[in-house]
């Protein structure tokens, strides 16, 4: 089990139990109080594992009288490292210690840690809980005594020492700098990755170099710069990627470093939360409401992305956006003389700001028998919007209106023929708005066409 994971228990022969805060993650726990009753008192320190199996130890403390009125030395003691401990000269070296007073606040104490190769490695206060805890790393090599010294505000010292020895390190030193730990990118980013490398024999320029992902493979082999840094730029597929930077000296000892970076396809990647990706059909990564899944609602946007806007309000003439689908209504004059409301569409639906309907007709024009004249009356649309009716001529242009109307409400346009044509025959109506309300996808209109 790790250390704060255990079961902790503070018990006194006395007073009974104490206290059952965990330890931390090294494994070190203490507690004060002030509340114990006089007398001798065992005071133990019990630990559970999850294996309910129980290691405990013991002091005896005499507890009693009104205790002296002036402030004595503080105590200090150094808990890691132990004393002749040896480390690497490329390791990192963690001096943890605990620092308390009988009167003075332990985290104003002055303290400090020196090494007797090295001088002074740190200076500062404890933390609220008495706490010293300091990294350092490159020592010089050899035998260290370090010293955890401490003064309070009446000049009151004491100190606790402890010796370790650093051995000179025969591999390479290598750290990655950049990226983080961690970090991600995208896939069509361009990542910098940046280290120092270092050996106690080798010049830095000299090291052979590798930059590794697990996915990709080698990407950067050249030779750090003569301060030790090396970097390269390159862009990695999308995955999770180990990275690794090698460093080999002369004699062939290597040493890595390792990071994990996450690289993303953008693609791939559910931007909204919504729960598809651009790869699995969402049209708009940025908004979580529009997505494969979604009820297509009228409004603007294609919601549910089937590459259609408000398809549910559909006409059954869709699609006649265009004059090559438009809706054909035949033959509207059913005899030798146009008929008046000789013909009347089934309702129509402009279901988006996009939308246009067309529909077209014959008007069955005989020279010299009977005569166009035309009224088409197209509506009602809603107050709220801005719509126009065109009236083409399909025998004369399919691109120039032979009448227009604009507005709300019915409009109608109007075309008066030629009694020598008898060329005025097929006809086009388009309809669309030039400003559309939303919320009226499911409003119908109706084409009326009468003779005028």
């Amino acid at each position: 089990d790790e250390p704060d994971e255990l079961q902790v228990l503070w018990e006194s022969s006395i007073d009974g139990p104490l206290d059952d805060d965990a330890a931390d993650s090294g494994g070190l726990i203490f507690f004060d109080t002030s509340i114990l009753a006089s007398g001798t008192h065992t005071i133990a320190l019990n630990v559970t594992d999850s294996n309910d199996e129980v290691s405990s130890t013991s002091i005896n403390i005499v507890v009693g009288g009104t205790g002296g009125s002036e402030e004595g030395d503080p105590t200090v003691s150094i808990d890691g490292p132990m004393d002749g401990e040896e480390f690497l000269q490329s390791e990192p070296i963690t001096i943890i210690g605990m620092v308390t007073d009988n009167e003075q606040p332990w985290g104003t104490i002055h303290t400090n840690v020196i090494s007797s190769r090295d001088g002074l490695l740190w200076e500062g206060q404890p933390d609220d809980s008495g706490i010293v805890q300091v990294d350092v790393s490159g020592m010089t090599v050899g035998l260290h005594t370090l010293t955890l010294g401490a003064v309070d505000r009446d000049a009151n010292q004491a100190s606790d020492q402890v010796q370790i020895e650093v051995l000179a390190d025969e591999r390479p030193s290598v750290n990655i700098t950049l990226p983080g730990d961690g970090d991600w990118y995208w896939n069509t980013d361009s990542i910098r990755f940046e280290g120092s490398v270092g050996d106690d024999v080798t010049d830095p320029q000299d090291l052979l170099l590798t930059w590794e992902s697990d996915i990709s493979g080698v990407f950067g082999t050249l030779p750090a710069n003569p301060a030790g840094t090396t970097s390269v730029e390159v862009m990695l597929e999308a995955g999770w990627h180990n990275i690794f930077l090698t460093a080999e000296d002369i004699d062939g000892n290597q040493t890595t470093d390792a990071i994990l970076l996450e690289v993303r396809d953008p693609l791939a990647h559910d931007g909204d939360l919504d729960g598809y990706t651009e790869l699995e059909g969402d049209c708009d990564d940025a908004d979580p409401y529009t997505h494969p899944g979604a009820e297509d609602t009228c409004d603007t946007r294609d919601n549910d992305c089937d590459g259609m806007v408000n398809e549910d309000s559909w006409d059954d003439w869709e699609p006649s956006d265009e004059l090559g689908y438009a809706m054909d209504l035949g033959d509207v004059d059913d005899g030798w003389i146009f008929s008046s409301g000789a013909s009347a569409s089934a309702g129509l639906t402009l279901h988006s700001e996009d939308d246009e309907d067309w529909v077209r007709f014959d008007a069955g024009d005989d020279w010299g028998i009977d005569n166009v004249n035309i009224t088409v009356d197209v509506g009602a649309f809603p107050a709220s919007g801005s719509y126009v009716v065109e009236l083409y001529l399909l025998d004369e242009s399919s691109t120039v209106p032979v009448a227009v109307d604009t507005g709300s409400g019915r409009l109608s346009v109007h075309f008066v023929g030629d009694v020598w044509d008898g060329g005025e025959d097929d006809f086009a109506v388009r309809v669309y708005a030039s400003s559309w309300p939303g919320g009226t996808c499911d409003r119908l209109y109706t084409i009326d066409i009468y003779d005028s």
